[in-house]
């Protein structure tokens, strides 16, 4: 039993994430849900997945590629949206949000260590970029919120 014990731990110790950089992404998803509520639309915002679970590995990269997180917009102003709503893709919101988010995010007084990130739209929402150069995961429908070159 104690072998099988040292060979899970050995398994662990090759993908878990270094504990600071899961809790400098859980930082970095709060920031982005703090500047989304300030949005006119959004009314409150969650995490989820496993960052704030703290279950997240990353048995490749090394690195963690993501925080999940989503807004709770106004169902009277966006009847369309939702499971009782018409099957629309919230991409104008989205759209609004990036262009919302991104100067905020970018702002020294606000967010002295994200100059340079790039907020822009994903499959199922948006993306925020904060390394120059960076493009995994953006599919480029809108990018008003990125970083002037």
């Amino acid at each position: 039993m104690a072998h099988l014990h040292n060979q899970f731990d050995d398994l662990l110790t090759l993908i878990n994430v270094d504990p600071d950089v899961l809790a400098a992404t859980r930082e970095r998803l709060v920031l982005a849900r703090r500047l989304a509520e300030q949005h006119p639309e959004g009314r409150t915002s969650y995490s989820s997945g496993s960052i704030p679970v703290r279950t997240h590995i990353q048995p490749h990269a090394g690195a963690v590629s993501d925080g999940d997180g989503g807004i709770i917009l106004d169902r009277v102003q966006h009847p369309e949206l939702g499971p009782d709503g018409e099957g629309e893709a919230p991409h104008a919101i989205t759209d609004e949000l990036v262009a919302f988010i991104g100067p905020k995010l970018r702002d020294p007084e606000r967010t002295p260590f994200y100059p340079k990130a790039r907020v822009c739209t994903s499959r199922r929402g948006l993306k925020i970029l904060r390394r120059p150069g960076q493009r995994h995961g953006c599919h480029g429908r809108s990018h008003r919120g990125a970083a002037p070159p």
